[in-house]
């Protein structure tokens, strides 16, 4: 991995035993840059979006392999976008504050009222 600012991704198959054998469920999906690490699950039904996502001819074969249960390493890096097209989803963890005015100030969100 060259760039830093790029994530290395690697997806590991959940699978559950069914009446027709060991299908898959989900996947899980983590992605390291440095000692930065990121997971997330992916459905075995969002799967299909893959190909479009990954830059490689690989891609078909990559869900081949997790609907084999079978883990993926993926040889390319990915930026911060394919991740949330992979189905990662930023959380925000500030808090939502007032907007302050001065004289410490400070305007309350608008309450609409139920009207009869």
């Amino acid at each position: 991995m060259n760039d830093p600012n790029r994530f290395q991704l690697t997806a590991s198959p959940v699978m559950k035993r069914t009446d027709d054998g060991v299908v898959l469920d989900f996947v899980e999906f983590t992605a390291t840059r440095g000692e930065d690490a990121r997971s997330w699950l992916v459905a075995e039904s969002q799967l299909a979006t893959l190909p479009d996502v990954v830059p490689s001819s690989n891609a078909g074969n990559y869900v081949d392999e997790l609907r084999h249960g079978r883990a993926v390493n993926f040889v390319e890096d990915f930026s911060a976008v394919h991740l949330v097209l992979l189905g990662y989803r930023i959380l925000s963890q500030k808090a939502a504050r007032p907007m302050s005015l001065p004289n410490g100030l400070y305007l309350a969100p608008k309450v609409r009222r139920a009207t009869a």
